[in-house]
Formats: structure tokens, sequence, C-alpha cells
């Protein structure tokens, strides 16, 4: 078995190898035909006159945002990406005395998966999704019957970018059990992070009200060993948990019947990502005006460089944004945007479902946040939140949500363990694509080369937990206060 996957990452690896010069080659042509070096010249007149004059005669305008007198008071940071991971961050180096411009290529904000895959608030997760266990697994789900599987690859994966970098550094960083304690603990590190975060925003802001209401955490398992197993994991980290003693009426006793053991966990709740996402940009907007600006329909197309270069702003649909500081936390497509300067960014998206399913009138459903083998529940504005299924592939699906392996096999699961007869027609599906890297632990670090710009990317399934962690973190990382080496991208190969 050992000398098979020697023989195996050998392979690999040097299939990867050959890949990887191959994209060497497209490094300089990329830099020049996505990006904007700007003469001294043009550089004063786009920062006196907020337009410049370009090849050909043509302008080179600058976005409206660039005259404001209040965001141009002090320090300005420009944010790519308007989910939960970048309004948090507005939030924060908002608090900290910047001005943040906050930009989305879509009409609305959080439109992907923080619109609905805010689901389960778990800080204190010891489960890292990419493992030896479950590469395996996703690897021989391939050859399964979908709706019989939880966790797979796509076909389409191999086509992702990037992905036979991804795919090496998953080999060589999560193939040892050392290897993924520590991935553990740097998740752990986070959650703790995150907590205290949250701590003073509930204790200064009304943003988390109506937030976190379940009263419990609790972990279904269908045998003996696995809560076994989990309890011992639990432990090995010092995560305070107990057995849950047994329901007797209701909902609770059902499922009970049907996955027999259970774990209660001390920190845990439920989330609307949807809802926060708009309590936060409310309280940025009525808390510092001036210093806040939010583009929506604006799509970044590469940078502006000055001819010493170095990034002075990024080159939108609506003219160039002048910023000091640049962020880019567009998910998995962040490899996308910063691809243009040359950095390889190792992040896949993985396909999940979300269903919204109205239950019964039973306090089990509101009272507690829950897990099962298959799917994550939670109650979140009157109905139950269903999260289920994980796809490694690629994000250019055009099936109907509904009629996905992944949606169909968490309904069927949450039928049988409660006796329900739900069809999917009663059920609000959609998908979303969750970022992820080869370790599974976000990229929050400042890019090679640049050192004004940084990504905040790859939080999988967890950015509605980790959103205010990661904020802080890099906020230390931008303002110099402290590095973190563990988040930092310059951990993987080949970038």
């Amino acid at each position: 078995m050992v000398n098979q996957l020697i023989i195996y990452r050998a392979v690999i690896a040097g299939s990867l190898g050959v890949g990887y010069f191959l994209y060497r080659k497209m490094l300089s042509a990329t830099m020049i035909n996505h990006n904007l070096l700007l003469n001294q010249s043009q550089t004063n007149d786009l920062y006196n006159r907020n337009y410049a004059q370009g090849a050909n005669s043509a302008i080179i305008a600058g976005h409206s945002v660039n005259r404001q007198d209040g965001i141009n008071e002090r320090k300005k940071v420009l944010i790519i990406g308007a989910g939960i991971i970048g309004i948090a961050q507005s939030l924060k180096l908002l608090s900290e005395g910047y001005s943040v411009i906050l930009v989305d290529k879509d009409q609305d904000i959080a439109q992907q998966a923080s619109y609905y895959n805010g689901c389960v608030y778990v800080p204190e997760s010891v489960k890292t999704m990419i493992n030896t266990a479950n590469m395996w697994t996703m690897i021989k789900n391939i050859f399964k019957n979908p709706e019989d599987t939880t966790l797979r690859f796509n076909v389409n994966a191999f086509f992702e970018k990037y992905f036979m970098i991804w795919s090496l550094n998953a080999l060589l960083k999560t193939t040892t059990n050392s290897k993924v304690h520590s991935l553990v603990e740097h998740q752990l590190q986070m959650g703790r992070i995150s907590m205290t975060e949250m701590e003073k925003i509930q204790k200064n802001t009304n943003i988390l009200e109506g937030q976190l209401t379940c009263k419990e955490l609790l972990g279904f398992y269908d045998s003996e060993s696995s809560k076994s197993s989990m309890m011992k994991t639990l432990d090995k980290f010092n995560i305070k948990h107990s057995e849950k003693s047994k329901f007797q009426s209701g909902y609770g006793k059902v499922i009970a019947e049907k996955l027999q053991h259970c774990i209660k966990f001390d920190v845990g709740s439920n989330i609307d990502t949807r809802q926060l996402s708009e309590r936060i940009i409310d309280y940025c907007i009525d808390n510092y005006s001036g210093h806040f600006y939010i583009s929506t329909n604006t799509n970044v197309r590469g940078f502006a460089l000055d001819p010493k270069g170095q990034i002075i702003g990024a080159m939108t649909s609506q003219g160039i944004i002048l910023a000091d500081y640049f962020v880019i936390a567009g998910a998995h497509k962040t490899k996308y945007l910063t691809d243009k300067l040359g950095i390889r960014v190792p992040i896949m998206p993985i396909k999940g479902w979300a269903l919204g399913i109205r239950v019964p009138n039973d306090t089990f459903f509101k009272e507690y946040t829950f897990f099962t083998p298959q799917y994550f529940s939670t109650y979140v504005n009157n109905e139950i939140r269903l999260s289920c299924g994980a796809e490694i592939g690629s994000d250019f699906s055009k099936e109907i949500p509904s009629e996905e392996w992944g949606a169909k096999m968490g309904l069927k699961h949450f039928n049988q363990h409660f006796g329900f007869n739900i069809n999917m027609d009663d059920c609000y599906v959609r998908h979303c694509y969750r970022p992820i890297t080869p370790d599974d632990i976000p990229i929050i670090s400042q890019v090679p080369v640049f050192n004004n710009v940084y990504i905040s990317a790859g939080h999988g399934s967890k950015g509605m937990t980790y959103c205010f962690g990661s904020a802080e973190i890099l906020f230390q990382i931008l303002s110099g206060v402290k590095e973190y080496p563990e988040y930092n991208i310059k951990r993987f190969y080949l970038v």
C-alpha cells in the first residue's frame, strides 16, 4: 500500500510539473494584456484630474469615487467582492480608521453562496474536507451513482483552472495525520479569533441581533464507532462536548430512533448570511458616512500600475478606481483576477446544494441546529435550511438545482430520518459554489511582488463562520501588526 502511494504521488507530481511549465510561459503575456502601465504624466493626471490621455488619443477615465473628499481623507482600501467575506472585511477596516470602497460585478450584494448557504455556525470545527480519506472517497465516488454519495469529484474538475496545482498541493499537504492535525489547529485558531470578534460586535452593535438563535448544536451518527471516533477527535483538540440525553417526544425522538448516537457541542448555532450581509452594509452606511462607498455592476478587468510597477488602481467597467490597498475577496473566482498579476491561486469551486423546507411547527427544529452524515440543518426565517452534498468540479453548470444529485440525496435522507414525504416541488432549491483551497484553510495573505495587494479567499463552506475572524487577521497583516504564515499563499507550491 505504501509503495503504491509513493508511485501514485510520483506520477501525479510529474504530470503536474509539465503543466506548471506551460503556465509559466503564459505569465508574461498575461501581465501585458490585462493591466495598464502608466507613465508619470498619466499617473499625475489620474490623481489630479481623474482622467489621462492614452494611446490613439483615447481617454483613460477615472471612477467618480476618486473625487469624493470623505473617501480621500483616510487611507483607501478597495475590496473586490461583496460576499460575506468582503462585507465583513469592510466593517473591520472602517472601524479601524480606513476608507473602504466595496465593488462587485453583480447588481446586488451577497448573491452567490452568501445568499442562501448560511447555515450552521461551527467555530470549533475539527474536520477539514481535504484529507487522505476524503480524497480517496471523492475519486472512488466518480464511478458510483451520485445519489448514493455525499462527497465526490466531477470530471469537470480536471478542466478547471489550476486544478493540477491544486491537486499537487492537496497531495503534499494532507496525506499524513500530523499535517492534518496542524491544519485543524489553524482552523481552530481562526474560529477562536472569530468568536472574540463576534463578542465585540455583539457588545457594540446590533448587527448580530436575531442571529445565533438555536440553543444547541447536535451531531447525529449512524454507529457507535462513528460517534466514538468523533469524541476522541474532540478530546484531542480540547473541544467541549457531551453525549446528548435521549429525546422523549417530538421530532427529536423520531430522528434519534433512526440515528441513535448523538453528541452535543458546547459552541454552535445558526447564521443567516443574507440578513447578516445586509445588516452590516446598513451599519457601515449609517456609521461611516463619507468613508464607505459601494459600487455594484462593477467588473474589475485588471490593474493600473505606475512607472515604478506599483499598483495604484483597479481597471473597472466604470473607470479606474484609485486606492492605497487592494483586497481581492472573490471566492473561487479570485484566481481569475490574481492571474492578471502572475499569481496562480489554487482554489477550486465545490458545488453544494441548499434547500428551504417548510416543516411542522415543532420545538426541535427551532431550538436545535444539527448535522447527520448526509446534511446540515438549521432553522432560519421560519423554515429549515438544509445544506447537503459536495462536488469538486467547475461552476459552469446549466443544470436545474432541484434535478441534481446533491439536492435529491439530501431531501431523501431528511425524509427518511423524520418520516416525511416532502416533494422537491415543495422546496426552494439552489446550488452554490464554495471556494476551497488544497488544504481547506483560507488564503489570507499579501500577494508576492505587489505589497499593497491582498487575498482573502478559499473559506470553503465556513465563510459565514469565519468571516469576522478572517477580517481581523487580514487587518493585522495589512496594518503590519502580525504575520500569519499559516494562511499565506506562499505555503503552496507552484503559485
